[in-house]
């Protein structure tokens, strides 16, 4: 049971960082006024595409409070998995 909880919990946390990715991508085409894959394009050129992972990110940030004050730990222990998850992913594609 506990494990179904956190996974349910990593689950949410990675489809929240994809969404969060595609957000920050859509606000910066529209600032920039160009198109989606152009966006991802320019932060791929200029090795950047970690930021794009790190923006995305932050929306985990109201999924696991949520959770917290729904007195759901093992969910909001998933969610902080998928967030560390997404830090050492970003800093993977930073260093390398």
């Amino acid at each position: 049971m506990i494990k179904k909880e956190v996974f349910t919990g990593l689950f949410l946390g990675l489809i929240a960082n994809v969404i969060g990715i595609c957000v920050v991508t859509l606000v910066l085409a529209l600032y920039e006024s160009t198109s989606f894959l152009k966006v991802i394009e320019l932060y791929s050129a200029n090795d950047n595409l970690w930021m794009l992972i790190c923006l995305g990110a932050t929306f985990n940030l109201a999924i696991f409070y949520y959770f917290l004050n729904q007195k759901k730990w093992y969910r909001a222990r998933g969610v902080l998995s998928a967030t560390f998850i997404a830090a050492i992913t970003s800093y993977i594609i930073y260093f390398l």
